[in-house]
């Protein structure tokens, strides 16, 4: 999948996402297999980001290193000291997509990055 059709199927769903640096979650070392990298946390204040839309952060690599079908967990485990709300994450083809759900509106947030993971998934087949 191109960067250009995921950051599409995002942003008609509602989600704010743009390029990133493309690097390591510790921010130092890149990833050479990583295409690109997609996100909303620049779009405003984090707290304001994660309320209205939940963190999302896309990985695009450059070939597929997951199965052609969509594997998702949508109660996936925080890993973070700092997060304890609810993450979900998405894996499709040459995508891994992830978010952090904000308090009052997570089920319908994780809904839409879940239906657009989904339609993403179907287009490309």
């Amino acid at each position: 999948m191109s960067v250009e059709d995921v950051e599409l199927v995002l942003t008609e769903a509602g989600f704010s996402v743009q390029a990133g640096a493309v690097a390591a979650c510790d921010g130092l070392t890149p990833k050479a297999d990583v295409l690109a990298w997609l996100t909303n946390e620049e779009k405003g204040p984090y707290e304001e980001v994660q309320d209205r839309e939940g963190i999302v952060s896309c990985e695009i690599f450059r070939g597929p290193v997951y199965p052609p079908e969509l594997e998702k967990d949508l109660d996936a485990p925080a890993n973070s000291p700092i997060f304890s709300g609810r993450k979900a994450n998405f894996r499709v083809k040459n995508v891994y997509c992830n978010m952090y759900a904000g308090d009052d509106r997570q089920d319908e947030q994780v809904a839409r990055l879940d239906d657009a993971m989904t339609r993403l998934e179907r287009s490309s087949t």
